[in-house]
């Protein structure tokens, strides 16, 4: 009988994990040649408890290509597990809930094909961006089996100290909490500690407890010596700051290179992975319709993304920034695949190129490049409609229309709403509404930009004429403030709502509509000063009732005027509402 259990644990941004021993490794025995081989990662969201997976396809897409990549240049051959109760060969299979990383799941007698790592993935909370390891297990039956079990085929990875590892699998969790997808760094470094690195027996057997680097020989090949280790995480990271090629290592703490750089490949090697080798040569650039080179390009404008690959492969390439997947291309005969530049994001961009790909003699291989890119926000167009006419009784309101780089005109880009105000062209004083009376009137449409577009301002001056129908006759309204809603961020009251119900003062008519205006009038000390007014918000009513929230710093012990209007059937009417003290304050951020 055999029992080995990989305890996975987590503590910051990235992991750290499994665990099963620690001696000096003197060298690295010959692998055997298994060509035309690679690995499956089958990844399986049964535990991902939240659904974060299934209603986020993009980012199930990215971690199926961070699999695909690694799995490309993996050549060793793991032996399918199939356990055989009837003779007495059973197996457990335990790991970390990836929903609940503090508590354990053990699955007995899974079946898992040759092959092919199943991981479980899921999402979770903590102050980590990722956390991932192989999982532990138990079996019972011939010795055979047993090794079969712990092994997979590596028969390296059974002797003492360990110089391989065949794992079943294991598990990857994301933390999504701050409402951020995992990017693609991120869940490639988780997988890469599922292969081993800092989390294997194989691993640190090649850990220098006394220096606390690591002396595999593959590793001090790519590093040229002995590589510090992060002691913070108990020898599972690279240090801080280590490179590789001139650029951070993926599996140091807090790397965000979206790839795995020769050193990272060298510590799966020492683990005991077999590599494809040489890793695919890719390039990757910008281009102009024309075939120009593009430093930088705004959002929208003509483009392509080319990314050059090794001759002789069909596959595909997959174009990736942070945790965005721009698009995928298959290889061209010529090695080349492109996507448009119109799926770029605004900002500053590390664009990855990914490639997956096989030869005509099957064998798998992957590789990558890095592209930096300034994508500029673009610029939108708006449009206000001139509302003048005759007066008819009704408040006129501009239609504000804005349009990005599709064509498509609508109220608002991105989810950021036009907004609109008025003024009296006379005076410059601004309107608290839309104008409901004869005059000359002045309207100006403002998008406050978006993430990928920059801010927009379009106005106009209109004019409303004497009508022939008279205006209807007005009815009162009353407002009575309601209790005020706290909005907490987490466990932190963060803002406050101020609902303010409107009533008509006559029975069986609709409820107000309009807006209500909220304001601060600040009286000076001297005199001959005019008092100063601040308004907080133009909150609409809807279903009779206003309710806008504001940051607490603006609202806490200031007194607060709403101004009602905008609805052609009540008259307008002024509310003070009730000073908010700090004692209220804290009674509900207690509730």
């Amino acid at each position: 009988m055999s029992h080995r259990l990989a305890w996975l644990r987590g503590r910051e941004r990235n992991d750290h994990c499994t665990r099963l021993g620690r001696a000096r490794r003197p060298g690295v025995d010959p692998l055997e040649d298994r060509r035309l081989l690679s690995i499956t990662f089958q990844f399986n969201y049964s535990y991902d408890a939240a659904g974060y997976f299934a209603t986020h396809p993009q980012s199930e897409a990215l971690l199926q290509a961070a699999g695909e990549q690694l799995g490309a240049r993996l050549e060793n051959s793991l032996a399918a597990i199939t356990p055989d109760p009837a003779a007495g060969n059973t197996w457990s299979a335990t790991f970390s809930n990836p929903s609940n990383p503090s508590t354990q799941v053990t699955l007995n007698n899974l079946s898992i094909a040759a092959n092919t790592l199943l991981v479980f993935v899921g999402t979770s909370v903590g102050s980590y961006g990722g956390l991932g390891g192989p999982g532990g297990w138990g079996s019972s039956g011939s010795t055979d089996w047993n090794n079969l079990v712990a092994s997979r085929g590596q028969t390296q990875a059974l002797s003492s100290p360990p110089h391989g590892f065949g794992p079943w699998g294991g598990m990857v969790t994301f933390n999504v909490s701050n409402g951020q997808a995992p990017d693609f760094a991120v869940m490639l470094h988780e997988l890469v500690h599922v292969l081993g690195v800092g989390t294997a027996e194989s691993w640190f057997a090649d850990v220098n407890t006394a220096t606390n680097q690591f002396i595999g020989p593959n590793a001090e090949a790519a590093y040229g010596g002995p590589v510090p280790l992060d002691t913070a995480t108990g020898d599972a990271h690279w240090a801080t700051g280590t490179q590789s090629g001139g650029i951070a290592a993926l599996m140091t703490e807090y790397a965000d290179i979206q790839q795995v750089t020769p050193l990272d490949w060298a510590g799966l090697e020492d683990v005991g992975w077999q590599l494809a080798s040489p890793e695919l040569a890719v390039s990757v650039s910008a281009l102009t319709p024309a075939g120009a080179p593009l430093g930088s390009f705004t959002f929208g404008q003509s483009g392509v993304l080319v990314a050059t690959g090794a001759v002789g492969f069909s596959g595909t390439i997959t174009f990736i920034s942070g945790s965005t997947l721009l698009g995928s291309s298959p290889v061209s005969s010529a090695g080349r695949a492109s996507i448009s530049l119109a799926a770029v994001p605004a900002g500053v961009q590390t664009i990855a190129a990914v490639e997956v790909a096989t030869n005509a003699s099957g064998a798998s291989d992957s590789g990558w490049s890095l592209l930096n890119l300034t994508v500029n926000p673009a610029q939108p167009v708006l449009h206000l409609a001139d509302p003048g006419g005759p007066y008819n009784g009704i408040p006129y309101t501009a239609s504000a229309t804005i349009t990005g780089v599709d064509g498509q005109a609508g109220s608002s880009l991105e989810g950021v709403a036009v907004q609109v105000s008025y003024f009296d062209p006379a005076t410059g004083a601004n309107l608290v509404s839309a104008p409901v009376g004869p005059g000359h009137y002045g309207a100006i449409a403002y998008f406050p930009g978006s993430a990928d577009y920059l801010t927009a301002t379009k106005l106009i001056y209109f004019k409303i004429t004497t009508g022939s129908t008279p205006p209807p006759t007005r009815q009162a309204a009353a407002a009575i403030p309601d209790a005020p809603i706290p909005r907490f961020h987490g466990r932190r009251l963060k803002a406050i709502v101020l609902p303010v119900q409107f009533l008509s003062a006559a029975a069986g008519l609709p409820a107000p509509g309009g807006i209500a205006v909220y304001e601060i009038v600040t009286h000076p000390k001297r005199p001959r000063q005019k008092p100063r007014v601040k308004v907080l918000d133009r909150a609409p009513i809807a279903g009779g009732v206003a309710a806008p929230s504001f940051p607490l710093f603006q609202v806490v012990g200031k007194p607060i005027t709403v101004i009602y209007s905008g609805d052609a059937r009540y008259l307008p009417l002024t509310l003070s509402l009730p000073v908010l003290a700090r004692a209220q304050l804290h009674a509900l951020a207690r509730r």
